[in-house]
């Protein structure tokens, strides 16, 4: 389905989501969350500094630890468009795009929960919840999940939005972008392959009632890779650095959801077909994807629509690093604004600590597009940086400072 904006994380829930974060002692689960920092529960002393806390904490012997971390990114953007229907051609400001904070531990050995918020730009001032689940790991190699979380379907949803290569995902990944989800899963992995099966509430449905007209009766979402190299974890991230090792993965997915037999969901039936590739060598990667998408309206017109988009990264030193993107939309003709369109995207990463990459990262890209943003339907967001224009040939400059603990 066409998405406009990446969905807001929900109401402001800040002090339940850190009382829960105490109490659970809220975790983080085998879907890796990178650069938390594990703190014993012989630290919680330090840690809270609260008797009632550490009563808490210390009556739980069930758990093992306490992770948390955070991530902030901080942008510049300049955007030339020249419109007839605006007196300026030139947007521009600061942006505080994501200020997150996740919090994550054990229970027991087998159970995991993990919690992510954040304040961002759509409302500011305001925390909202992002993901929420609870994981089992029932052996080594299968885990089963419940809660909230992002859908499987793209791999731009899989990798986080701190580890993305460009300072935001593109035009093309919004367009299909399911964003977070409530459902119940199973990831399986072995060596060579891994799998998702997912059931869940629709495309949109994070932080949703039953009774929302953004919740589908059902839906679905299977996700296969095969690994011919590298390990698994590489993937977690488009930049490979300069000592790493090749790693290579392709993958397919297939999503399905159906509406309109219970109250509040819309009479939609959708299909999406999802093909990818992954290659990485030592200081340079590759990622492509090709993604197709069939909506059946009971009251509107049959859409089938299709994507596309190819990245590519290549490190100058141990620290900078350049990259490009090509993005493609192709709308169907039923839309009223069906032109196909293109974007290209250039830019450079300074990863100041290179041993962590994405820890503290000086980012600078430029984008570029073939054809107006409204005649050709592509997704606004001031994300992306991407706003309403007449004329073809819009720019958008960002710069971007971000720092993960």
């Amino acid at each position: 389905m066409h998405t406009q904006q990446p969905r807001r994380a929900g109401a402001c829930v800040a002090s339940r989501v850190l009382a829960a974060g105490v109490a659970f002692t809220v975790p983080a689960i085998a879907f890796a969350q990178t650069g938390t920092s594990s703190v014993p529960v012989s630290s919680y002393d330090e840690l809270f500094g609260d008797a009632a806390l550490r009563e808490i904490a210390e009556r739980n012997n069930t758990l093992s630890g306490v992770e948390f971390g955070g991530v902030m990114q901080f942008r510049y953007l300049s955007i030339y468009r020249g419109d007839q229907f605006i007196n300026d051609e030139l947007t521009t400001g600061f942006q505080n795009s994501r200020t997150l904070v996740w919090f994550g531990g054990d229970l027991g050995e087998e159970f995991r929960v993990y919690v992510q918020g954040g304040f961002d730009h759509f409302d500011p001032g305001e925390f909202g919840l992002n993901d929420a689940y609870l994981t089992y790991q029932y052996n080594e190699r299968v885990q089963f999940g419940a809660g909230q979380r992002r859908s499987p379907l793209l791999q731009q949803d899989i990798v986080e939005p701190w580890n993305q290569q460009a300072i935001e995902v593109s035009s093309a990944h919004l367009f299909l972008s399911p964003i977070e989800v409530q459902g119940v899963w199973v990831y399986a992995e072995q060596d060579a392959t891994r799998g998702w099966l997912m059931l869940h509430d629709g495309v949109g449905s994070g932080n949703t009632d039953i009774d929302s007209a953004d919740e589908a009766d059902v839906a679905l979402v299977a996700r296969g890779e095969y690994k011919w190299a590298g390990a698994w974890d590489q993937f977690d991230q488009f930049t490979s650095p300069m000592d790493a090792e090749e790693a290579g993965r392709v993958g397919a997915a297939f999503g399905f959801q159906t509406g309109g037999s219970t109250v509040g969901s819309q009479d939609i039936d959708a299909l999406y077909f999802i093909f990818d590739a992954m290659y990485q060598g030592s200081g340079w990667n590759l990622f492509g994807q090709v993604a197709v998408a069939t909506i059946d309206q009971t009251n509107a017109s049959d859409l089938v629509e299709f994507t596309a988009e190819f990245q590519a990264g290549m490190y100058l030193s141990q620290s900078t690093e350049i990259f490009g993107r090509f993005d493609s939309i192709f709308p169907d003709d039923a839309r009223p604004n069906h032109d196909p369109t293109t974007i290209l995207t250039f830019g450079i990463n300074e990863y100041l600590i290179p041993d962590d990459p994405q820890a503290l990262k000086l980012s600078f890209d430029v984008q570029w597009l073939f054809q107006d943003p409204v005649g050709s339907g592509t997704p606004g967001s001031t994300l992306t940086g991407v706003l309403p224009s007449v004329d073809a040939g819009e720019v958008v400059f960002k710069g971007q400072i971000q720092a993960r603990y």
